[in-house]
């Protein structure tokens, strides 16, 4: 394992900036919510907010042909071992904040869970641009210092964050600011479009 190894990057980070309640390392109690995956399911979400994109699948009357994986912060290295197994060949798609905790989170992610794909569908350009919509400037959000701090670091944790993010939200983020899930909410009214968007 080298210096670089962008999981422990991550690690040491919310290690060393947990100062605003950004950078939130989970411990072995906090508890994640899980809807499992139908045995053919080809695909799990891994959400850090479980209220926003919970409530939206507790209105499907029939069962899902995925699965969701919620809890906010980054989770745990033992951890790994049982995701791998509820995940096993499915495609692990993560939905969180555009902002560079939960950024930093799906770096982790996808370092650890190497022989899995771990595409990243929302918050980014991408995303937005499927729910058709623009947030407003009032509902962004300035980042706190250690977030930051932290936009200059995404570079070494996810080399292609341009390109994961998206233009318009990496220069959203370089200018100080962030977008949460919440803020997509209200300004499409709801949280239904939200999966829709991100796995569509």
């Amino acid at each position: 394992m080298t210096l670089m190894d962008p999981a422990r990057l991550v690690e040491k980070w919310f290690d060393n900036h947990d100062e605003d309640g950004d950078f939130l390392v989970c411990d072995r109690a906090q508890s994640f919510s899980i809807i499992g995956p139908t045995a053919d399911s080809t695909w799990i979400i891994y959400s850090t907010k479980g209220h926003v994109t919970l409530p939206p699948v507790a209105r499907y009357a029939t069962a899902l042909d995925f699965g969701i994986i919620c809890r906010c912060g980054l989770p745990s290295e033992t951890d790994i071992h049982w995701l791998r197994g509820i995940i096993q060949t499915r495609e692990l798609m993560f939905v969180g904040d555009m902002d560079p905790a939960d950024t930093m989170i799906f770096a982790w992610l996808r370092a650890r869970l190497q022989s899995i794909v771990v595409t990243h569908v929302g918050i980014n350009d991408r995303f937005l641009s499927k729910l058709g919509i623009s947030v407003p400037v009032s509902y962004r959000i300035r980042l706190g210092p250690a977030g930051t701090a932290a936009v200059s670091a995404l570079d070494n944790v996810l080399p292609d964050a341009n390109d994961t993010l998206g233009r318009d939200c990496r220069r959203t983020l370089k200018e100080g600011y962030k977008i949460e899930l919440e803020a997509v909410v209200s300004t499409i009214g709801n949280a239904d479009p939200i999966l829709a968007a991100a796995i569509g």
